[in-house]
C-alpha cells in the first residue's frame, strides 16, 4: 500500500498567523488596502469603474434576491419585500448578534421561516453567519495576539 502524503495541520497555520501578518505588514500597507476593500469589495466589476461599483453591486444583490433565491428556494414573490427588509436590518446593524424573535417581529416573518431565509441568504453568499465565538476580530490592528485576529486577514478568505 502506498503511503499517502500527510496534509499539514490547520493548527500549524493558525499558530503562525502572527508571523504571516508581520511579514505582510512589512511589505504592504494592509490597513489602507483593507479599508479600500471594505469600500469596493472583491467583485470583479470594481475594475470596470469605481464610479459604478455601488450601482453594480446593488444590481447583483437585487438579482440574487428577486430572481435566484425565489427560483432556487421556492420563495414566493410576495415575500421579497420582507426578505429585503431582513437583509437591510442585518446590514445596517453590524456587528450584530441577531435576536431572532425581534427580527421576526420587525420583518413580519415567522421564526422558522426566518431561520430558513437566513440560511438561504448565506447560501447565496449575501450573509456570513458565525455560529461560534472562539476568536475576536478587531479592526485597526496590524497583527493578532492570542484569540484576537485582525479584521483585514479575513479578506484573504475570498
Amino acid at each position: 500500500m502506498e503511503d499517502q502524503p500527510t496534509r499539514p495541520s490547520p493548527h500549524r497555520f493558525a499558530a503562525g498567523h502572527c508571523q504571516i501578518a508581520e511579514t505582510l505588514c512589512g511589505e504592504i500597507t494592509v490597513r489602507r488596502l483593507f479599508r479600500d476593500y471594505q469600500q469596493i469589495g472583491y467583485y470583479p466589476f470594481f475594475l470596470e469603474s469605481s464610479g459604478t461599483y455601488i450601482f453594480r453591486l446593488r444590481e447583483v444583490i437585487n438579482h440574487i434576491l428577486e430572481v435566484d433565491l425565489p427560483l432556487v428556494n421556492r420563495i414566493e414573490v410576495q415575500q421579497l419585500s420582507k426578505l429585503k427588509k431582513l437583509l437591510y436590518l442585518l446590514a445596517t446593524s453590524v456587528p450584530f448578534s441577531p435576536n431572532i424573535s425581534k427580527l421576526a417581529e420587525a420583518t413580519d416573518i415567522s421564526r422558522p421561516r426566518l431561520y430558513e431565509y437566513l440560511e438561504n441568504l448565506q447560501d447565496a453568499r449575501l450573509l456570513n453567519l458565525v455560529r461560534k465565538k472562539s476568536f475576536v476580530v478587531a479592526d485597526d490592528i496590524e497583527t493578532g495576539f492570542q484569540n484576537k485576529i485582525p479584521l483585514w486577514l479575513f479578506g484573504f478568505l475570498y
